[in-house]
């Protein structure tokens, strides 16, 4: 993901038109990407059918769990994904979270 944004969209998309799986880990990186290269409602529609898919979906926890130090990356991810989404809709990425040793 790091910077091959389209690539991303490319792969993740593509999959899914082969039938391939879509997990909310790959609706947060299709979601993230879009925003990244500037589709801001091809974005949206992606937390949308997260939150609607899997509402209680440990978003926070998860990219820190993947990406762990690299906290510009976290960060990057966490503030798209929020911004992408409806305020309030996801308490998933509340601030108060905190990641669980695993």
């Amino acid at each position: 993901m790091l910077g091959n944004h389209g690539k991303v969209v490319e792969a993740f998309e593509e999959t899914a038109r082969q039938g391939g799986p879509i997990s909310a880990p790959s609706l947060i990186f299709l979601a993230v990407s879009h925003d990244h290269l500037g589709n801001k409602a091809q974005a949206k529609q992606y937390t949308d059918r997260l939150a609607s898919t899997w509402p209680n979906f440990p978003c926070k926890f998860v990219i820190r769990r993947i990406f762990g130090e690299e906290a510009r990356y976290t960060r990057d991810i966490l503030d798209r994904l929020s911004g992408a989404m409806v305020q309030g809709n996801d308490p998933a990425l509340s601030h108060s979270q905190q990641a669980r040793p695993g």
